[in-house]
Formats: C-alpha cells, structure tokens, sequence
C-alpha cells in the first residue's frame, strides 16, 4: 500500500511482507523451500482477514464501465527436489 496508508493498517506486518517479496525477487534460487511453503499455508491465510477490511470493494458503480477481469494462469509448483538441480 502507497501513500502512507500503511499508518491506517498498523496491525498489518508490512515489514515482514516487504522483506519476504525482497527475498522472492532477489534470492529466489537460495529460498528456504520449507519456509516458503509453511509461510503459504500458515501466515498468508492468516493475513486474509487483517487485508480484506482495506480492499475496496469491486463491484461496478452505476454508470461505471467495469473492465474485464484478466484470466489467471494456473499456478504450478514444482517438487522441492527440483529446486536446486544437481
């Protein structure tokens, strides 16, 4: 979140989140496999409900043209044994 909007959701840990994207984009080849997934599975649902009271809602305003939404592509995890080929 931009704009200082950071000091409307202290209770969300946006160090902890900048410092874990700083890792996924600058270390991906020397992450901690077992830490990402625990991360996955534990921290981020946890993080659902302090994050959903701050997304705007998306449903059209009258007379707003709403764009249409992008596919996703599916995503595809590869075994952690492929992580780091011999």
């Amino acid at each position: 979140m931009l704009g200082g909007h950071r000091d409307h959701a202290p209770e969300i840990p946006w160090d902890d989140l900048a410092g874990m994207r700083h890792r996924l984009v600058h270390a991906y080849f020397d992450m901690n496999l077992g830490m990402l997934w625990q991360t996955a599975q534990e921290d981020v649902p946890a993080l659902i409900p302090l994050l959903e009271p701050h997304v705007p809602d998306d449903s059209p305003q009258p007379g707003s043209p709403r764009a249409p939404a992008l596919p996703l592509a599916p995503l595809r995890f590869r075994s952690p044994s492929l992580a780091h080929p011999p």
